[in-house]
């Protein structure tokens, strides 16, 4: 019988994540994840992403074929990364028919929390660069289910985010220990990823898979026309 499997891949953060898993039991199937310095191009990047896929699929002694739902982490994080596995979603869905899931990394790095004991209030911190910081808040019942974000993501700047580590609260999020020596080292798990869009049950469009970006578009008006004088 054919095995039917979910892909998902994290590339958001320097921690570079890939997870294969059965759908019906939720079992991890095969997982790899590996620590990228400097961030790679998005040319390297994609073919990175190729190799490690089918280093996995044949680790498992699967084909491309088994592969029926393919979960992203979409950021916010490396324009780089997320675009490079968008890129390759959009792709895989021309030539196959598969379901595609869209996970805020930020919901992954929460989830992640709240397995290691995080119960109750928490914060996550994404470089947002520009010495400013995505901020995300959320509170977690147990460790059984999803923890839920309390307020709207925000990008703030390092010193509003300081009085957090004076007051004690949990604070975790990935690559900032040079910027907050205090912060708890959270970087996304693939596998989270995968287990996060089946409990969610939550399929999009290829042409609606999208970076998390909360910057404001900025753009200068082109100028009036003016015809030249022949």
């Amino acid at each position: 019988m054919s095995v039917k499997t979910l892909l998902a891949l994290d590339f958001s953060t320097s921690f570079r994540t890939v997870a294969l898993m059965e759908i019906g039991t939720r079992k991890l199937l095969a997982s790899s994840s590996k620590s990228t310095a400097p961030v790679p191009t998005s040319t390297a990047e994609a073919e990175g992403i190729h190799f490690i896929i089918n280093m996995l699929l044949n680790n498992a002694g699967l084909t491309q074929e088994n592969v029926q739902v393919l979960s992203l982490g979409i950021g916010p994080g490396s324009y780089n990364g997320v675009r490079s596995t968008i890129a390759l979603a959009q792709g895989w869905s021309l030539s196959a028919d598969i379901k595609l899931a869209a996970v805020s990394t930020l919901d992954a790095l929460s989830f992640q929390a709240n397995r290691l004991g995080w119960i109750g209030r928490h914060h996550i911190l994404v470089d947002a660069q520009r010495d400013e910081y995505y901020h995300a808040v959320y509170q977690a019942a147990d460790v059984y289910t999803l923890p839920s974000a309390l307020e709207p993501v925000q990008i703030l700047p390092k010193e509003s985010l300081l009085p957090l580590f004076k007051e004690n609260e949990n604070v975790g999020g990935p690559d900032l220990s040079e910027s907050f020596p205090g912060i708890y080292p959270l970087y996304p798990l693939a596998e989270d990823i995968g287990l996060i869009s089946l409990l969610q049950n939550n399929f999009i469009q290829p042409e609606n898979l999208s970076p998390i970006y909360l910057r404001p578009t900025q753009f200068a008006r082109a100028k009036p026309y003016r015809p030249l004088p022949i």
